[in-house]
């Protein structure tokens, strides 16, 4: 992997990760004090989680194909 790859790849991870930690705080806050605020947690949260899919699909995906001979 070269160094742009990696780079790329280190910033979705953290970019990621912090999503995450704002959707439990917005969860965990909002199970609390607002309803509104909990069920933006939940939608974050979720949202990471299709994201997470859709890039590990795309990964695979192009793992398969370039594993493919060229013809």
């Amino acid at each position: 992997m070269d160094k742009n790859a990696t780079f790329d790849l280190l910033f979705l991870l953290t970019t990621l990760f912090f999503l995450l930690v704002f959707g439990v705080f917005g969860v965990l806050i909002g199970n609390l004090k607002d309803p509104k605020l909990e069920a933006a947690g939940w939608f974050i949260i979720t949202s990471i989680f299709i994201i997470t899919m859709m890039i590990l699909v795309a990964v695979k995906t192009s793992i398969f194909a370039a594993s493919q001979p060229r013809s």
